[in-house]
């Protein structure tokens, strides 16, 4: 029994040794990183950012003569709880930030496909503001993907992704307060 028992042992413990390394080693692990991801999901940093500041750097990035506006997008965003970053890039998706749309409308929102006119930019940006509310937010549409593709039924896809190509320049260029 004894000579039997040794040349098994021998041929089964390194067995025995990695395939028990593998499944206790990986049940470890495993145990490590999700205490490691939980702990992670609960620390959380908060950065005030200067919203005003932030659009005003932002589109003088784009030299856009929204610049100016910057606080009445602001306004209407609060106003209408509306993500203060997702009027003005609408307004860089529809019009390249104002650079491009018909200036005796200052509709840079592509709005009623351009035109329908507004007295200023700061009548767009209230009235855009409203209708957002009115047409998308009411109806649980508060997001980019919700909003394409009623907003711009034709390519909603490219849209978004423009949209959020804005949204994520002006994340780069916040101004903490």
């Amino acid at each position: 029994m004894k000579k039997t028992l040794y040349p098994m042992l021998s041929i089964m413990l390194p067995f025995m040794l990695i395939f028990g390394g593998f499944v206790f080693g990986a049940q470890t692990t495993f145990a490590k990183e999700k205490t490691v991801n939980d702990t992670s999901l609960h620390q959380i940093d908060y950065i005030k950012v200067d919203r005003v500041k932030t659009l005003q750097n932002f589109f003088k990035k784009y030299n856009s003569p929204l610049e100016l506006n910057a606080e009445t997008f602001i306004k209407v965003a609060d106003q209408y709880n509306i993500d203060y970053k997702i009027l003005p890039a609408i307004a860089c998706v529809e019009s390249t930030c104002a650079k491009f749309y018909i200036k005796e409308n200052y509709n840079p929102f592509g709005w009623g496909s351009g035109k329908i006119q507004f007295s200023s930019f700061d009548e767009a940006i209230e009235k855009i503001a409203k209708g957002l509310d009115e047409i998308y937010l009411s109806k649980g549409r508060d997001t980019i993907e919700t909003i394409a593709p009623v907003y711009n039924p034709p390519s909603p896809t490219t849209w978004t992704k423009s949209a959020y190509y804005f949204i994520s320049q002006m994340e780069e260029v916040s101004v903490e307060e």
